[in-house]
């Protein structure tokens, strides 16, 4: 039976009604607010000039989102740096030093796998990892305080959007907020 034509007008006004709906909303959804801060960035080393200019201050900061007030000195994207995702905290940058089985463990080298780019954190186990921040000071992680580890330098486009869709995800679960500032 084929419709007749009040039925087929009111479905084509009901189908551009809601197009035009979408047409119009679509623009006004703040994506780029929600994405653009869960898209992996580079990390750059900045060393800044201090006072006495004999020495350097060295930060890491993310290469698009932080302005850099200061006399810069040297500024490096480092591919061996990495990012450490935790759990309930800020994220850290730094070089990972080494690997330890447990806090009496002598320190180990670093596995072949942590080469990766990305590590989630299920993979470290009880590993504690360890790394050196950008003010030279030495921190011991905890794998199971881990989310991901990544070198953020390395990642290549299909990866970087592999990580902002965990990112979406986990978010969308509501199990993170958004990322911070390096530590």
């Amino acid at each position: 039976m084929l419709p007749s034509p009040p039925s087929d007008w009111f479905q084509r006004m009901a189908s551009n009604l809601a197009l035009a709906v979408v047409v119009v909303t679509l623009p006004l959804l703040p994506a780029r607010h929600v994405l653009l801060p869960l898209w992996p960035r580079s990390v750059d080393e900045i060393i800044l000039a201090t006072v006495d200019e004999r020495s350097g201050a060295r930060f890491f900061v993310d290469a698009e989102r932080q302005q850099i007030a200061g006399d810069i000195v040297a500024r490096d994207r480092p591919r061996s740096l990495v990012v450490v995702e935790r759990i309930g905290l800020n994220p850290l940058a730094g070089f990972l030093l080494a690997v330890r089985a447990s806090a009496e463990a002598p320190l180990e080298p670093l596995p072949g796998d942590m080469e990766r780019r990305r590590v989630p954190g299920a993979a470290l186990g009880d590993a504690i990892l360890v790394l050196a921040l950008a003010d030279e000071q030495v921190v011991e992680i905890p794998g199971e305080s881990v989310r991901r580890l990544y070198r953020p330098n390395r990642l290549d486009a299909p990866q970087r959007l592999a990580l902002l869709w965990d990112r979406v995800l986990e978010r969308l679960q509501g199990r993170v907020a958004l990322p911070q500032g390096m530590n």
